[in-house]
């Protein structure tokens, strides 16, 4: 069994560090989850230009999950093909099959959870915080003194009720963090393009940098042109969404953002036109950065 895991960091220094993850925010699976695992199938699977990967997941799990397609291109991990044959299972089809043929199973579901994952995931909803309390009371506490810590750091009006009616799994941006100030040495717009931004970045690009990019979209580094460090970034249908500009090892960056009539981000290109990057997306750049 092959197993992925980043050692590197920590999630409660992070969390100090950006922010805790939101709904919109989910720093923690790039970081955690899936950057762990491109690497360990880069370094598996170096000679293969494509690899096949049984999922689990079920469309009756969540709304989002109901629009997953049985077989596809993954979005977020390179060269990898994901297939998930119990998609359209329900909860007694698995339960059925699992006591058929006696398999063992997470004792979470035991102890009260209908899914398991992150006990601190901020797509939780309020029956998983109850159980979280009853069977992890010391750690939920601790978690929630992060989060009030974070609310008064951000100069939340009343940080116990931010925490407590769960405002903090709907936030966007990194105002008021002090990481936000130092992950990027400067920003400003470009002056020719309303939607092109210029980072000047404390580390230098790196592949890792482009990895990270990867919740926006698919990675091309081939339309590019090379000699600018020019890659890619594509919405499912191959529409150009994003552009990042700069060469591995420096520190200039720059993120064009492409207009797409048909996505629900409204990216805009051409110049005069006042609509640009939503500010939760920069926030989003600065602290992929510093990760």
């Amino acid at each position: 069994m092959i197993s992925a895991r980043n050692n590197e960091k920590n999630f409660e220094e992070l969390c100090e560090v950006v922010g805790p993850p939101s709904r919109v925010m989910r720093w923690c699976c790039t970081v955690f989850k899936t950057g762990a695992i491109t690497r360990k199938i880069s370094a598996a699977f170096k000679n293969k230009t494509n690899i096949l990967t049984f999922y689990g997941i079920r469309r009756s799990e969540s709304a989002s999950r109901d629009k997953y397609d049985r077989e596809s291109d993954s979005p977020k991990i390179a060269k990898q093909t994901v297939v998930s044959p119990i998609i359209d299972w329900i909860d007694f089809d698995v339960w059925l099959y699992l006591l058929t043929e006696g398999i063992d199973f997470n004792e979470a579901y035991e102890l009260g959870y209908s899914r398991v994952g992150c006990w601190c995931c901020p797509n939780n909803g309020s029956w998983s915080e109850f159980l979280a309390k009853v069977h992890m009371y010391d750690k939920y506490y601790k978690w929630r003194e992060l989060l009030i810590n974070f609310a008064v750091q951000t100069d939340k009006i009343e940080p116990e009720k931010y925490v407590d009616e769960g405002s903090w799994k709907a936030r966007q941006g990194g105002n008021g963090l002090e990481m936000a100030q130092k992950s990027v040495i400067s920003f400003e717009p470009c002056a020719t393009e309303d939607s092109a931004f210029n980072y000047d970045l404390q580390k230098p690009i790196s592949e890792e940098l482009y990895e990270l990019f990867k919740p926006f979209g698919y990675i091309n580094k081939e339309l590019g042109n090379k000699r600018l460090g020019e890659v890619y970034i594509l919405d499912k249908m191959g529409r150009v969404v994003m552009i990042l500009q700069g060469r591995i090892g420096t520190t200039k960056l720059k993120v064009n953002l492409k207009e797409n009539k048909h996505s629900r981000r409204p990216f805009t290109a051409d110049c005069g036109k006042k609509n640009s990057m939503p500010d939760n997306k920069i926030s989003d750049v600065h602290e992929l950065q510093s990760l």
